[in-house]
């Protein structure tokens, strides 16, 4: 877990030319679009204003209609480029998860310093329960949320709102964060670089990006699971 604050005097960080990147889907070229005719959007739940983003999708009814595979629900917008279920045992799974961090940072949601924040992302937001508790507890901030799946509750509080989203496209927001917030992605991404990037580049000068994940390798306190053991 770790909270990096963004210098303000270091230009805007560039990906690494020579990494080969790989985005899961270009929605440049293949918008979401919905089935009924008039495509329906409420613009007060958009960044960009009466600029209504292509790169956001609406709400409508192909985003809701969830493919199945062997009794699993998944998310539609961007169909597979996202390994786990958004069914409701998955959606209780998320919440035990984000309890659990909790509990391991003790009650705390961020680890950065507060320094009286004005806008804060949470990329990958799941549930939303992130950015719904950090809502309930900051009602003067502006809080956004984004993920693959619209599972997010209806009832939040006035500053919070999620938008339809893939992280891993160029992000589109207009005014920069104070804080950008990311967990439990670590077998979500394709290309971290990138995601790196594009979060201190959101990020205004001086502001947190942060992030919390769980480590891959194993390990042992006593030091008895060693190198050499499968």
């Amino acid at each position: 877990m770790a909270a990096q604050q963004r210098n303000p005097n270091e230009p805007a960080i560039e990906a690494d030319p020579e990494v080969n990147y790989q985005a899961s889907c270009s929605h440049f070229e293949e918008p979401v679009v919905a089935d009924t005719e008039q495509l329906t959007t409420d613009e007060s739940d958009s960044t960009l204003g009466d600029d209504v983003s292509r790169y956001t999708a609406s709400l409508t009814s192909s985003i809701q209609r969830y493919p199945i595979e062997n009794n699993r629900r998944y998310h539609a917008y961007k169909e597979g480029s996202y390994v786990m279920p958004n069914d409701e045992a998955e959606l209780d799974r998320l919440d035990l998860t984000h309890q659990k961090f909790r509990i391991l940072l003790d009650q705390k949601l961020l680890l950065c310093p507060w320094n009286n924040p004005s806008r804060v992302l949470d990329i990958g937001t799941g549930t939303g329960i992130w950015a719904i508790e950090l809502g309930d507890e900051h009602p003067d901030v502006e809080i956004i949320g984004t993920d693959l799946s619209p599972t997010q509750p209806g009832w939040v509080p006035p500053n919070v709102k999620f938008e339809v989203d893939d992280c891993e496209e160029p992000w589109t927001f207009r005014e920069p964060f104070d804080i950008v917030h990311v967990r439990y992605l670590a077998a979500s991404i394709k290309d971290w670089p990138k995601l790196v990037s594009q979060a201190f580049n959101a990020t205004k000068p001086g502001g947190y990006a942060e992030f919390q994940d769980y480590d891959f390798e194993y390990h042992s306190d006593d030091g008895t699971l060693t190198d050499d053991r499968a």
